[in-house]
């Protein structure tokens, strides 16, 4: 949802060491606004980003951290490509740029790969895909971007996100987002979510993601939220991590009477509630099973898994298996 941002100053590295001093889920994290964010534009680690399956409890992870690691590969050296920028060529392909603003796709099979975006990516009736890539303001943003990726037909894969309340928007169809690690921070007035779908269409999928809302201190709403008119989404084998007070894991809510679906959400490992308000549990349009609460270390290991969550109309339902 838009909210009003005030302003940032918080630096990203702050917000995550925070993070991940909260181990096991919902601490309350504090920021250290005198930490930099630093990140060489080249790498000389192994990139160990393969062999990260849900079914071994491997999920995303910020840039090079092991098996899991999400953004620029090692080794890329970045070069300067301006601030904000359009890429307005059919099936152009970006490659290993540093963009100091946002970047607009107008240009229909546009791919962006290997590249930092300090601002974010937002496409106007195109298609494109970003992979393997750093997207984000160095510190926490200031209310301009809605959200770091947003709109439709994008894909999203393998992409570190980082610095803004909101990490991407789902408005529209044929949208996937893969194996990214989003990390959320917000300033007073904010209202976070990890991934947004608001008006969300058709074929669209959040599938084995990272997202992290445990650095939104304000107002965090969920990891993943589904709602105000949305049709459908797959969701499924993700690690999504509630923020602090009253907040959640995953929320799907159809406005739809009866829903549309079709909604598949399974395999996903919470740490906090889940809320599925207006959802209608017992349709044939929704498959949920195999949700479940978890304990996570502070490299996002997962160190125990506990109870199944339900479907249900109220927080955080749990079966008593």
């Amino acid at each position: 949802m838009r909210r009003s941002f005030l302003g940032g100053g918080v630096s990203v590295a702050a917000m995550i060491a925070a993070v991940l001093a909260g181990v096991g889920g919902r601490g309350t994290p504090t920021p250290t606004p005198t930490a930099t964010f630093t990140r060489a534009l080249t790498a000389t680690a192994t990139s160990t980003r393969s062999n990260c399956l849900a079914s071994a409890n491997c999920f995303p992870k910020p840039i090079n951290t092991g098996a899991g690691a999400t953004g620029i590969p090692p080794g890329t050296t970045l070069k300067a490509c301006g601030g904000d920028v359009t890429l307005s060529v059919d099936h152009q392909t970006v490659n290993a740029c540093r963009y100091a603003g946002n970047v607009t796709i107008t240009a229909d099979n546009v791919t962006i790969r290997n590249s930092r975006i300090v601002g974010g990516a937002e496409n106007v009736g195109a298609k494109f895909l970003i992979e393997d890539s750093e997207i984000g303001p160095d510190t926490c943003g200031d209310g301009t971007i809605p959200a770091l990726v947003r709109w439709g037909s994008y894909t999203a894969r393998r992409n570190y996100v980082h610095g803004n309340g909101d990490g991407m928007r789902f408005s529209g169809n044929n949208i996937v987002a893969t194996d990214n690690f989003i990390s959320t921070c917000d300033n007073p007035g904010d209202h976070s979510d990890g991934i947004q779908g608001h008006k969300s269409g058709i074929n669209n999928t959040v599938e084995h993601n990272t997202i992290d809302l445990r650095g939104s201190l304000n107002g965090p709403d969920a990891a993943v939220f589904f709602a105000d008119d949305s049709k459908s989404a797959t969701i499924t084998n993700n690690l999504l991590l509630a923020g602090t007070g009253d907040s959640f894991a995953l929320k799907v809510h159809d406005d739809h009477v009866p829903d549309i679906g079709p909604w598949v959400v399974t395999g996903n490992r919470l740490v906090g509630g889940a809320l599925t308000t207006n959802t209608q549990c017992a349709t044939p349009s929704l498959t949920w099973s195999d949700n479940r609460q978890v304990r996570v270390d502070s490299s996002y290991q997962v160190m125990s898994t506990g109870r199944l969550v339900y479907c249900a109309r109220r927080r955080g339902s749990h079966s008593r298996n």
